[in-house]
């Protein structure tokens, strides 16, 4: 029996401001960490970086959806990093000198929740997500 890889999604991590030496003035990098990806992939998995639809973005969400990205995937894998903005649930930060990405925040939120909505069909049934944001 050949059965097909699964899918599995990877959140992008987003860097803002790229040093200058990198040669990209002004613009969002959306990356992966290389080894988190081979080892998806060491586990006969296809890896498939999910990138940021954002608000502002150049790309209308009106002709590519976040649903689209997680209709076809068998799981979603987040991949950490800095903690969730104190603004993404209504604080302020502690310091002055870390606020979080809140862009990355409603990114990642509305992954979870988009991929949480999808999650009931029959390929998926004794498998479980948790929303980070809703666990206790």
């Amino acid at each position: 029996m050949n059965t097909a890889p699964l899918r599995l999604g990877i959140s992008t991590r987003l860097m803002h401001a790229p040093p200058a030496e990198l040669g990209f003035h002004g613009k969002t990098l959306l990356y992966l960490e290389q080894s988190l990806a081979h080892w998806i992939m060491s586990h006969r998995a296809l890896a498939v970086m999910v990138p940021t639809l954002g608000f502002d973005a150049e790309v209308s969400r009106r002709r590519v959806s976040v649903d689209q990205y997680v209709d076809i995937l068998d799981a979603l894998v987040l991949q950490g990093g800095a903690d969730v903005s104190p603004a993404t649930y209504g604080q302020k930060p502690l310091r002055a000198d870390w606020s979080g990405d809140p862009i990355r925040d409603r990114y990642e939120i509305e992954l979870i929740q988009t991929k949480s909505t999808t999650y009931d069909d029959d390929r998926h049934s004794d498998a479980k997500i948790t929303d980070p944001l809703r666990s206790a």
